[in-house]
């Protein structure tokens, strides 16, 4: 029993012995840290503002970061990760997460965020981030989401380079909205649409923009959506309640609000996406049904796409207008008219 105690404990000082040599030779590549990192949601315009979206107590989003030394006596190609699903929470009016990361000299650092957190699936490597993501069968339960990228250089002596990480938030998904014209009054209206033959699924992929010799810092990344999949119907079903229907005459009424409309996986080479479109018009015991449908075209990543559509009584037929095509910014004025296919 002695014997077999002692060959134990040896296996244990053996087994802390490689990891000490493992962590020394991790960090004999980088000098001693600095300041200890700290985040921020930029309030710049110039990419849309979503500091009133996300500066909420208890708001979080998931941050993915790696660094790699700069020395020239070390191996550039080793990549360390540092952040890896981190959620980062809004308490107190400033961004926390849990274990410090600190700044060390003479490194290049990498991050990407991810809001909201635990959203899909998603792998981290080599700086790269992967979200798989599948549309939720409730359209009430698609969400909006958004990501960040930011690279730096910290080189030895630079207090610049150990400021904050300004996360510049933009919408990964493309937003659908629908504008219903309809010039008679009425108890309420019944709408039924569906988007016919969607890819429900698709991988997610981005990494920060590489550095040039001379570059410092920068926000710019390498984005796209691939793996389309999960061809399907997405439907919503929605009740309109406006006996005056005033605001109908107009530019119409939007069946979404503004900032919870429905989110789909863009998917630009779609050309045979079906949008079907059934009203159910009540107006005291009568009852009237408009259907239509069009074949649309598919949906880029960070646009707002509104659909207009107008019920015409004279001929129980439901006319879909041109697409209104918007860059998803707030306050964007870039208007494209798309006419209908």
């Amino acid at each position: 029993m002695y014997i077999k105690l002692s060959h134990i404990l040896l296996l244990i000082n053996i087994v802390c012995l490689l990891w000490s040599c493992e962590r020394d030779a991790i960090d004999e590549k980088f000098d001693e840290p600095g300041s200890e990192m700290q985040f921020v949601v930029s309030s710049d315009r110039t990419r849309g503002s979503v500091t009133s979206t996300l500066e909420t107590e208890g708001s979080r989003f998931a941050l993915y970061g790696d660094k790699k030394s700069l020395s020239d006596n070390q191996t550039r190609n080793d990549v360390y990760t540092i952040f890896n699903n981190t959620p980062v929470s809004y308490t107190g009016n400033s961004w926390k997460y849990d274990t410090p990361q600190y700044w060390f000299p003479n490194c290049e650092y990498s991050f990407v965020a991810l809001h909201p957190a635990s959203t899909g699936n998603t792998t981290y490597g080599n700086s790269t981030l992967k979200l798989k993501y599948t549309i939720p069968d409730n359209f009430s339960d698609t969400r909006d989401i958004m990501a960040s990228t930011h690279r730096r250089k910290n080189h030895a002596g630079s207090s610049s380079s150990t400021k904050q990480v300004r996360l510049n938030f933009f919408h990964i998904l493309s937003k659908l909205n629908f504008r219903l014209n309809y010039a008679e009054s009425f108890d309420k209206i019944d709408v039924s649409l569906a988007l016919e033959d969607v890819n429900r699924t698709g991988t997610f992929s981005i990494t920060p923009a590489s550095l040039s010799s001379d570059g410092l810092q920068t926000d710019d990344c390498e984005y796209s959506w691939g793996d389309l999949s999960d061809k399907g119907t997405v439907g919503i079903e929605i009740t309109v309640i406006d006996p005056n229907a005033d605001n109908m005459n107009n530019n119409g009424m939007p069946l979404f609000p503004e900032n919870d409309a429905l989110f789909m996986i863009p998917q630009p080479d779609n050309k045979d996406i079906t949008l079907s479109i059934t009203c159910t018009i009540y107006k005291g015991e009568n009852i009237e049904e408009y259907t239509s449908s069009a074949v649309i075209e598919g949906w880029e990543p960070g646009k707002a796409y509104t659909y207009s559509f107008t019920l015409q009584p004279l001929i129980k037929d439901i006319y879909i207008d041109v697409v209104s095509v918007k860059d998803w910014l707030p306050g964007g004025d870039n208007n494209i008219e798309v006419p209908r296919k």
